[in-house]
């Protein structure tokens, strides 16, 4: 008869991460061939990953203080985020290395022509540009009169944006010259709630009340009507959903997903087996793992 004592100890291994993070520009390459990835944020200032073709996103940052409307990638991978600050971060340094307080924007997009375009709430409702290399902002004139734009999006070539006019939701074709000759599309067949609108017409802001940001729209603007691509509740933990959302520019490589992999937990305690033999490990039933995470427990005869 021979005696073995076993210690337990869990770990989590996680090989697809391991290959991500030696090869980020590989994966990022690899993970736009299969679809598009965009950014999301919640009002909460969480940031997520979203990869459309496989309908999962994952948190990427979380930037503390603030109260988030959009978000936007600029050229360079920065991130800009308006709210209650208009602020840029490089991450993954989540102090603000530029921000503008004084004035409220709700949205943003990037024109093909690399001009970045912000919408005005405060002090007045209208359109205004930011310059990332000088961070300049220059407000270019108010909307019509009681119009507000939310959120902007191109779509074959054209600036639209999602808002509402004497109280009814409304699709406006923007005058980028003068913002006060842009023009409403549709005023019905809109069900525009809080979210996130990205170029290509990718939308959070469709749905039924209580399901707003979670769930992942595209919008067509030739037939005004919205394909639901996916339901990301499970993804978007404690939050109400994306109350904005970005693509990715050219030859920016999409960042990490932040690792919340916890292995769990046994009973901590020594079990003398006699070989040959068996045991039952008291496991916790307490972790928490990712899509791509392998869960093992090893038992070791010497701890040493």
């Amino acid at each position: 008869m021979k005696r073995v004592i076993f210690t337990t100890i869990a770990t989590a291994i996680l090989l697809p991460m391991a290959l991500y993070l030696l090869w980020p520009a590989q994966a990022a390459q690899q993970a736009n061939m299969n679809g598009p990835i965009l950014y999301g944020i919640t009002s909460g200032g969480v940031l997520y990953k979203v990869d459309v073709m496989n309908c999962t996103a994952c948190p990427i940052a979380t930037i503390p203080g603030v109260i988030a409307t959009d978000v936007l990638v600029l050229p360079n991978g920065d991130i800009l985020i308006q709210g209650s600050i208009t602020a840029r971060y490089s991450l993954p340094n989540i102090t603000p290395i530029w921000s503008e307080s004084n004035t409220v924007y709700e949205g943003s997009v990037l024109a093909p022509n690399g001009t970045i375009y912000l919408t005005r709430s405060f002090p007045t409702f209208g359109l205004a540009t930011y310059d990332p290399a000088t961070n300049t902002i220059t407000y270019i004139g108010d909307w019509p009169a009681g119009m507000q734009i939310d959120e902007f999006f191109y779509q074959n070539g054209v600036l639209y944006g999602f808002g509402v006019q004497s109280g009814s939701d409304v699709l406006v074709e923007i005058n980028t010259t003068n913002p006060g000759l842009s023009t409403v599309v549709y005023s019905s067949g809109l069900n525009i709630n809080s979210g996130g609108t990205t170029n290509n017409g990718y939308t959070t802001a469709n749905g039924a009340p209580g399901l707003s940001g979670d769930e992942l729209y595209q919008y067509n603007v030739n037939t005004n009507t919205f394909e639901f691509l996916c339901d990301l509740d499970n993804f978007i933990l404690g939050s109400n959903g994306f109350s904005g959302l970005s693509e990715l520019p050219a030859g920016v490589s999409e960042a990490p997903c932040l690792c919340s992999t916890f292995a769990g937990t046994v009973t901590g305690q020594t079990f003398n087996v006699c070989v040959p033999g068996s045991v039952t490990i008291p496991y916790n039933n307490n972790a928490t793992l990712d899509g791509n995470d392998i869960l093992r427990y090893i038992l070791f005869s010497d701890p040493a």
